[in-house]
């Protein structure tokens, strides 16, 4: 977890390339069922509703039970009712989870890293609004996650991507 720009797509393909398991990419997922409707939401830089995501989340996971192969999740949850549906996911016994790690980066290092990539929803102001819309809505889960004893790490961010991946590392064994 961790707001947008904050190396959580490079660390996860870090992590899945040493413990040679696949990711499970919510933003990945959004790109391959993309609508017009949804592609206007995350170029304004809103949160894609939660039904909307748990239900493209749904067959996925069903398929990594099946196969009862690991995986890393990428950008999910991202609101409470996602963190709601997970834990009962864990409770109910058809996700595993090990950890929950979370990337803290100022928002300072957040804009200067995506104004440098230069995409066109990289705008000072889309920036802006996806910081306060991460801090609202995805700040609160990690409060919520632990109470339901669900481990999560934080790691400081700015550090080098190596030292990064060498806590992760750690913490997952």
């Amino acid at each position: 977890m961790g707001p947008v720009g904050s190396g959580k797509s490079e660390q996860t393909k870090r992590l899945a390339a040493r413990l040679k398991i696949d990711t499970i990419s919510t933003s990945q997922l959004l790109r391959d069922n993309l609508t017009p409707q949804l592609e206007a939401k995350m170029l304004a830089g809103d949160l894609v509703d939660d039904v909307e995501i748990i239900e493209l989340l749904k067959p996925v996971l069903k398929d990594k039970k099946a196969s009862e192969a690991d995986f890393i999740l990428d950008g999910f949850p991202r609101s409470i009712p996602q963190a709601e549906w997970l834990v009962n996911q864990i409770k109910t016994g058809q996700v595993r989870l090990k950890a929950v790690i979370k990337l803290d980066v100022s928002d300072k290092a957040v804009l200067a890293r995506l104004l440098a990539r230069g995409r066109a929803d990289d705008t000072q102001g889309i920036i802006g609004h996806r910081l306060s819309v991460y801090h609202q809505t995805t700040d609160p889960i990690i409060k919520y996650l632990r109470s339901h004893k669900i481990p999560v790490y934080e790691i400081a961010g700015e550090q080098p991507p190596d030292v990064i991946q060498t806590e992760i590392n750690r913490i997952i064994g």
